[in-house]
């Protein structure tokens, strides 16, 4: 029988039904989803813009020359025996951790192009190299929502350690290839046609990254209307998933012990939200890169995090 006669399952209509809903939504609750938009366009400019995109432009340069210089050959040497990734890659952890979402996938899928890694090498790079940075861990989520940037060092804290034993564990396979040094693959790039490139292709991730937020935020604020209690536990990480600062935001302001808080707290700083990992894979499909690794691996890190959470805390108490 012809595979467009054959009998389709009820799920398959689900994602036709989902959209035509969505639709539906947007026309009936046009204003709720406009406010939305023009507060994510707000977001946009007044806090990525100036977190994101100068990270952007230097995570390019520095992919650019970090790789070939001596000082990357010195601090690169552990990070080869430790992961058993090429020393020239130490560039993209460094940044993955310090410019946080998604700014370590985009330094990996720069290094694919360019063919400075291959795509194994890549693949192990993306278990451990895209993550939450501290701008929005200590600073918006431990003083600003929680009040305290100690409880902020220590979701960070967890959120690296758990990114490190990820890493660690996944790179006990070694691959047989040899590794070819960035140094001697590649010519000597010159300062201002780098510059230009890389404040270019700087903007135009933010704008990806923009893109993806105002649809989330969208979507956000049509479900919360749907939500017959939004102020509980579940709900929270419902909407945490989809979009990772509504999920902590709502955390921070409900009545939880400490350890369960931080521990939910946690897993949505590992896994991202639905919203950083659709920039994420917007990134690694323009280098041709898989994403089904990638994704379990952040479902993975949020675990491992609010697990290590709850030992810490422990631990301290």
């Amino acid at each position: 029988m012809p595979a467009r006669l054959r009998k389709r399952k009820w799920s398959d209509g689900l994602p036709l039904w989902g959209l035509i809903g969505f639709g539906v939504m947007l026309l009936t609750h046009g204003k709720t989803a406009s406010l939305a938009a023009v507060q994510a366009l707000e977001l946009c400019g007044t806090v990525l813009l100036p977190a994101l995109f100068p990270f952007f432009v230097v995570s390019t340069l520095l992919g650019d020359y970090f790789p070939s210089s001596g000082l990357s050959r010195i601090l690169g040497a552990p990070f080869q025996s430790l992961f058993h990734l090429p020393w020239e890659c130490l560039i993209i952890p460094v940044m993955g951790a310090v410019g946080g979402y998604p700014v370590g996938a985009k330094m990996i899928a720069q290094f694919v192009r360019e063919e400075r890694c291959t795509r194994q090498e890549a693949a192990k790079l993306l278990m451990f190299c895209n993550n939450c940075g501290p701008a929005f861990t200590v600073s918006a989520v431990g003083a600003g929502l929680l009040h305290d940037s100690r409880l902020g060092l220590l979701l960070f804290a967890a959120h690296l350690l758990s990114a490190v034993i990820i890493g660690l564990v996944f790179s006990l396979k070694t691959s047989a290839d040899k590794v070819i040094s960035l140094s001697e693959k590649h010519e000597e790039i010159s300062l201002f046609p780098a510059l230009i490139r890389a404040i270019s292709d700087g903007f135009h991730a933010f704008l990806t990254v923009c893109a993806y937020v105002i649809f989330f935020a969208v979507v956000i604020a049509l479900l919360r209307g749907l939500l017959p209690a939004s102020e509980n536990l579940l709900s929270a990480m419902l909407l945490g998933s989809l979009e990772m600062t509504t999920g902590v935001s709502l955390l921070c302001g409900m009545t939880l012990s400490p350890a369960l808080r931080l521990s939910a707290i946690s897993f949505l700083l590992g896994w991202g939200g639905a919203s950083v990992q659709f920039q994420t894979v917007q990134f690694l499909r323009e280098s041709g890169l898989s994403c089904g690794r990638y994704l379990a691996g952040k479902i993975l890190h949020g675990c491992l995090a609010a697990l290590i959470v709850r030992g810490l805390l422990f631990l301290f108490s």
